[in-house]
């Protein structure tokens, strides 16, 4: 990836992040993401806060 792709790629997912549209977010994910955050196992009581997949992260 060269410099000007990558300019353009953080800028097209900061705009999608900004815009709070989980759909534009998602888009940057592949179908088999694995995502882990202390955010999620606060917000789902899930101690993990390791969702397995787009849809479990949609949820």
């Amino acid at each position: 990836m060269d410099l000007a792709c990558a300019r353009q790629f953080a800028s097209r997912w900061q705009d999608d992040w900004n815009s709070h549209d989980l759909d534009r977010v998602l888009a940057h994910y592949a179908e088999d993401v694995v995502f882990s955050s202390p955010m999620i196992a606060r917000l789902t009581g899930d101690p993990a806060g390791t969702p397995h997949g787009k849809a479990a992260l949609r949820a």
